[in-house]
């Protein structure tokens, strides 16, 4: 099995995807929240590009869910905050997500024959799954504003860690040797570091600590959204979107 790592989604070659399953990994905040969401009984998660697309997909049921740079966006019902949906009634729910970063690399990636959302929340499943699937490998940082997010790195690293301890044929590109180099120097720290990125710091002085600190909380659930691409979602628009289910 090869394992390949992307810093951030802009420098991503689409052709890399091909027959290989594609590990989403935006820790501060996107993918923390699909999980979180589909965690808590939420029927489905549509990430999309802008929220003109999101506001044209939407239904009144729906929930209009994300971030632009950080901040809410006018009209939306929730931002990204994994920490709104815990005490939400989520049931039966259609969640549609637009974000800077997270769910933009989501969009990139559709030529991969698997999309697992991956978290702290959820690295142990995600790392059982991927290697079930037995596709090579592309763990896929979503970054922040065109630049390598520690903490979507560090997740990386551990996930490619949980990969080599489950198997001895692991092939690694010299990034992802890196990201396990850098992982395995922080495993009793890691939070801290995280913490420390551009993008922590960030958040944190906009008052998100406690998102943070679940974020980064390790292995809470055992389930892996997964991205299935479907050409027409509803008959009048025509366009390629990832159902998160």
């Amino acid at each position: 099995m090869k394992v390949s790592a992307v810093p951030f989604y802009q420098v991503l070659d689409v052709s890399m995807c091909q027959d290989r399953t594609v590990i989403l990994l935006d820790i501060f905040r996107a993918t923390s929240f699909i999980v979180t969401a589909i965690w808590k009984g939420c029927q489905s998660v549509i990430p999309v590009e802008s929220e003109i697309t999101a506001f044209e997909l939407a239904k009144p049921e729906d929930l209009l869910a994300g971030e632009y740079m950080g901040k809410p966006i006018a009209n939306f019902d929730i931002d990204n905050s994994p920490t709104a949906l815990l005490n939400m009634k989520l049931n039966e729910k259609r969640i549609i997500q637009s974000t800077t970063n997270g769910t933009r690399a989501i969009q990139r990636a559709q030529q991969a024959s698997s999309i697992l959302i991956g978290s702290f929340l959820n690295l142990q499943a995600v790392v059982d799954q991927a290697r079930q699937l037995e596709n090579d490998i592309l763990l896929l940082c979503a970054g922040t504003r065109g630049q390598f997010s520690l903490e979507d790195g560090l997740a990386a690293g551990f996930i490619i860690k949980g990969l080599i301890e489950g198997s001895a044929k692991i092939e690694l590109d010299d990034f992802a040797k890196i990201l396990l180099i850098k992982a395995s120097s922080v495993q009793y720290d890691w939070r801290a570091w995280c913490l420390e990125g551009v993008a922590g710091k960030r958040l944190q002085s906009r008052g998100k600590k406690s998102d943070l600190d679940y974020c980064l909380r390790l292995n809470d659930c055992d389930i892996v959204p997964q991205g299935k691409w479907i050409e027409i979602f509803q008959k009048d628009i025509k366009r390629n979107i990832c159902i998160i289910d």
